[in-house]
């Protein structure tokens, strides 16, 4: 089958033909969103199907076979890329490390579990109600849509084996087809955007920080009730002073380390 198979050729018997990948993705885990460095790191499972015209034949004459692993290094496949992947191992490039399926009429099927390493702009203004969004655009490096088109094959990642995050909610992963055409050339630029909404959880910060905070703030109201002559009055709101000053700090090594924007609840805090 792989007999005077060139690689490094477009499957297809006429330069005009059009190689169709279809993209898929299975979510597995959201490794980490640093808000610091803006860092997105997921586990996925990719999902690439299409047509090679030159891996076909006739299952009758061959005991039945409709279908065949191959090594996926000995075989032409899309040159998929993450364009805004910021990982060194990879440098974008989805690199294969499983085999293919090809069935007799041609059609190939590429799974392939990887981690991204990707940038996502975070905004923690509304720190910890907020809601993000981390994009991952993947396209092809040397082709132009008349080339290599990209379609998905699910208007939305499946999320049915996604492992839970202790931080983060995933709300949803619609994926998107971009096309773009550049002043320079007037070929379509194909490319399909993976958006991950991410929701933050925020019990963890609403008991350890929003509720101590209100505490303090009741407690410090009921001190003017106590008489002005008494001894106990002063104790009690440097107790309360001691206990905002400890407040503070833990709620300082908590917010997110960035300069960018400041989050609502240390601006409520401060004052």
């Amino acid at each position: 089958l792989l007999t005077n198979y060139d690689k490094t050729l477009r499957p297809v018997k006429s330069a005009s033909t059009v190689v169709n990948v279809d993209f898929d993705v299975s979510l597995r885990q959201i490794i980490e969103l640093s808000e610091k460095d803006q860092i997105f790191r997921i586990n996925l499972w990719l999902r690439v199907y299409w047509n090679d015209e030159y891996l076909t034949w006739n299952a009758s004459e061959h005991g039945g076979v409709d279908s065949l692993s191959i090594h996926s290094s000995d075989i032409w496949k899309p040159d998929i890329f993450l364009f805004n992947n910021i990982g060194e191992e990879t440098y974008g490039n989805i690199e294969a490390i499983t085999d293919v399926t090809v069935t007799s009429t041609g059609r190939v099927t590429h799974l392939q579990p990887t981690i991204f390493i990707s940038a996502c702009p975070v905004d923690i203004t509304r720190f910890p109600f907020d809601k993000q969004e981390c994009i991952l655009e993947f396209g092809s490096w040397i082709y132009t849509g008349n080339k290599l088109n990209m379609s998905f094959v699910n208007p939305e990642a499946e999320r049915s084996y996604v492992t839970p995050n202790v931080e983060w909610i995933l709300n949803g992963a619609p994926m998107i087809r971009k096309v773009d055409i550049y002043p320079c050339c007037p070929e379509p630029y194909v490319t399909i955007l993976l958006v991950l909404q991410l929701e933050r959880r925020s019990f963890y910060y609403m008991f350890n920080m929003v509720l101590p905070c209100i505490i303090l703030m009741i407690l410090n109201v009921f001190g003017f009730y106590i008489p002005p002559d008494s001894g106990e009055r002063l104790g009690f709101f440097m107790t309360i002073l001691l206990a905002l000053v400890v407040f503070l700090q833990v709620l300082s090594g908590s917010l997110p380390k960035t300069s960018t924007t400041t989050p609502q609840l240390g601006k409520a805090s401060f004052i």
